[in-house]
């Protein structure tokens, strides 16, 4: 699945980039939800390439069972992403819809 989705995730990530730069944040004067949404699409990103190294852990298996290790990590991969991106998408609907 991720071989087939690597570009539909990576253009997501750029549309939450952009989605974010055409709100004219004030980066001087940041707000704490403004903040915490740039921590969220930091994190996607990060975990996005951490996700490529999994992938690969993943890869190299040839169907055979995961270990424990490889596990976790594809846990804790999982659970970043959803929580980032679910995350950042709330907090920009929260921004945008704030001011009317």
């Amino acid at each position: 699945v991720a071989d087939v989705l690597n570009l539909l995730i990576w253009v997501g990530l750029l549309g939450l980039i952009v989605t974010g730069l055409v709100m004219h944040p004030d980066i001087l004067k940041v707000s704490t939800l403004l903040g915490v949404k740039l921590v969220f699409v930091a994190a996607v990103t990060l975990n996005g390439f951490f996700s490529i190294r999994v992938h690969r852990g993943l890869k190299t298996l040839d169907g055979a069972k995961p270990g424990k290790g490889l596990m976790a990590q594809l846990v804790a991969v999982t659970t970043v992403s959803q929580v980032g991106w679910w995350g950042a998408t709330i907090l920009g609907f929260i921004l945008a819809n704030r001011h009317r």
